[in-house]
């Protein structure tokens, strides 16, 4: 009897050892804050200026970009699209 009770702990032991090496600790996994980081609209608005000399007639924020429009110093109008998560002109 003593034996069977002594497996079972023993069982126990070592499934919950194996199970903690699988599952991955706090700091291995990214918050969701993290990983979901994106810019501002008006950080977008600063990227397209850097690219587009003109003035911004207005923005359209989309699930992965900002598409801002803009009108030149030459009179053209001009889309930029912005990246939300990375913040480069695409």
């Amino acid at each position: 009897m003593r034996f069977h009770l002594w497996l079972k702990v023993l069982c126990i032991a070592t499934g919950l050892i194996a199970s903690s090496a699988v599952l991955p600790t706090a700091a291995q996994t990214p918050s969701s804050s993290e990983s979901k980081k994106q810019i501002s609209q008006s950080q977008a608005v600063k990227v397209a200026r850097s690219r587009v000399e003109g003035r911004v007639l207005r923005v359209d924020k989309s699930s992965n970009s900002y598409k801002v429009k803009m009108l030149s110093k030459s009179g053209r109008v001009v889309f930029v699209n912005v990246n939300r998560t990375t913040g480069k002109v695409q």
